[in-house]
């Protein structure tokens, strides 16, 4: 068992970030093949999806989320224990295990490890044809919005993800989950949120994605398939 295409894995640094980011659709096969490593946990949850397409990409998220694992830890994929916290957030209680966070949106799944402490990541899709001003109103602070005066549809649009990744990275990193009104959480002044560090890392078009980790200007180690 293991991955449908080779990597070769480094060490995760104390000032690094790895993150690893594949689009679903061509890997849906593969999840449906290794579906046998999934706790009963994972299973339940993708089956409780009503469309078939979410039941797949619960499974290829998973799926894909052991066998990362597996490459840091030496443990194999289908014995590796993840367990939730209160707050629903997965980790690993083994000694060598890294921390780690996924995400997923669209075709395109966003998993973030790191060797010292918490850390946060998401990836959203841009839906151009989205309430714009709605949103900005109800998810921006004051700043926020001052600072998308004068832009243009798209490059609101834009700002307005890279704002908004950033803030689901940094809650997902804490651990409170959108708990906090995203508009009370403000990304305008630059990377940093309290002692957190916010990293936009967007590298996919139609994609914005942002990492928060207790790390000064960490190093980002992309792995991706595109």
């Amino acid at each position: 068992m293991k991955l449908p295409f080779q990597y070769e894995i480094p060490p995760i640094g104390e000032n690094e970030i790895h993150l690893w980011s594949f689009p679903v659709s061509p890997l849906e096969s593969h999840g449906e093949e290794n579906i046998a490593i999934l706790s009963r946990r994972e299973r339940d949850k993708a089956d409780r999806f009503y469309k078939k397409t979410d039941r797949i990409r619960s499974r290829v998220v998973y799926v894909l989320l052991r066998e990362i694992l597996s490459l840091y830890t030496g443990t194999r994929p289908g014995s590796i224990e993840i367990l939730l916290r209160d707050n629903g957030k997965p980790y690993m209680n083994q000694r060598e295990a890294p921390f780690f966070n996924l995400s997923h949106s669209g075709d395109r799944i966003l998993y973030g490890f790191n060797s010292k402490g918490e850390i946060g990541v998401d990836i959203e899709q841009i839906k151009k044809n989205r309430d714009l001003d709605g949103l900005i109103e109800s998810c921006c602070s004051a700043g926020e919005i001052k600072t998308m005066d004068g832009l243009s549809e798209e490059g609101k649009t834009e700002l307005f993800y890279k704002y908004w990744s950033a803030k689901e990275a940094y809650l997902k990193g804490v651990g409170t989950g959108i708990t906090v009104p995203l508009k009370e959480i403000d990304c305008s002044a630059g990377q940093q949120i309290g002692s957190w560090s916010v990293q936009p890392c967007s590298r996919w078009d139609g994609y914005s994605a942002a990492a928060a980790i207790k790390v000064p200007n960490p190093r980002i180690i992309h792995i991706t398939r595109d």
